[in-house]
């Protein structure tokens, strides 16, 4: 059985519903004759800051690890426009490699060690990244995995939505956002504070990199071992 889970990346917060707990609904898609779970993480204004190791992984879902480097390809599906895609996904993909201690680049630098990503041609790759004018659908970005009855995902896709216009840097930051998704990272928050990553919903768009918590979330994650286990799921 597989099914769809879908995370948006919403261009109005106010259109969030101010909730600690989890909105979803499922649905059936007639594209791939699966469920599709679609899925919002809601926001607790008062607990928007804090950060625990464990609070903003995507459930249990995750890539099964065989090798001890799980290599992540990342598809290059963008058609051409004004912004050069080839050239963000490309930065974003060396910086989930290497995650800087600052949104400028400085400071130290944290390098992966148990999974890599790697960008490849859109044919064949784990998560496909896609643009295009999806229309006036309240969001900037989405993320869909498909995944299997043990919640390892199967393959995944980052959409990001032309209809709205957005310089170079604020996409950087909502494609960032999508492809940590695709590896089954949730929202370091949803408030619109800006918590110094892309995991975050900056209301300016401004956070190009992931961070130091989200490096160490995916080590987490994928640890050192094969077949390492998910994080036990908590609300």
């Amino acid at each position: 059985m597989f099914v769809i889970l879908t995370l948006f990346y919403f261009y109005l917060f106010q259109s969030i519903i101010l909730c600690g707990a989890q909105y979803y609904y499922k649905s059936y898609d007639k594209e791939t004759n699966l469920t599709k779970l679609t899925y919002s993480f809601l926001v607790d204004r008062e607990n928007t800051n804090k950060r625990r190791l464990l609070d903003h992984f995507w459930e249990n879902y995750k890539w099964l690890k065989t090798t001890q480097n799980l290599v992540v390809s990342v598809g290059d599906c963008h058609t051409q426009s004004d912004i050069d895609w080839p050239t963000i996904l490309t930065d974003v993909v060396y910086h989930w490699n290497h995650v800087p201690e600052n949104q400028d680049g400085s400071g130290d630098v944290y390098t992966q060690t148990n999974l890599t990503f790697v960008k490849t041609a859109c044919e064949g790759a784990m998560i496909k990244s896609f643009n295009d004018d999806y229309g006036d659908t309240g969001w900037y970005g989405e993320c869909n995995i498909y995944y299997d009855d043990d919640n390892y995902i199967l393959r995944a896709t980052s959409q990001v939505n032309l209809y709205y216009s957005l310089n170079s840097r604020k996409w950087q930051h909502i494609l960032c956002h999508e492809i940590g998704h695709g590896v089954g990272l949730g929202h370091q928050s949803e408030s619109g504070a800006d918590l110094d990553t892309c995991m975050d919903y900056d209301i300016f768009h401004s956070n190009r990199y992931p961070n130091k918590h989200d490096f160490d979330l995916l080590n987490f994650m994928y640890g050192d071992e094969t077949n390492s286990t998910s994080p036990p799921y908590t609300d």
